[in-house]
């Protein structure tokens, strides 16, 4: 089954995106649906890292467990660099 994301999904993604590379001044490219969500750049656009970011429809005092799928921990580990995993709470 196909999930599409809505709109509030979308939102939170990018939120995170954002912040995450807003730390080091960095940039983001977002891939393929089927493949992990983005690619991440550092000040010089290097390459740095591959991003997969999950949102949870709760608060960080009430996120836990913070699930994630095997085949996107799998995807992630077999690009062969730096992996990141944010999961994007309603609070932070």
């Amino acid at each position: 089954m196909i999930r599409f994301e809505s709109e509030e999904d979308i939102e939170r993604e990018l939120r995170a995106i954002k912040k995450f590379v807003e730390i080091f001044k960095g940039s983001y490219e977002k891939l393929d649906p089927f493949d992990i969500d983005y690619r991440v750049y550092d000040i010089k656009n290097n390459l740095i890292a591959y991003v997969e970011v999950k949102g949870r429809r709760r608060e960080l005092d009430n996120c836990y467990p913070l699930p994630i799928s095997a085949t996107k921990v799998t995807k992630l580990c077999a690009k062969r660099l730096t992996p990141v995993i944010i999961w994007a709470c309603e609070d932070g």
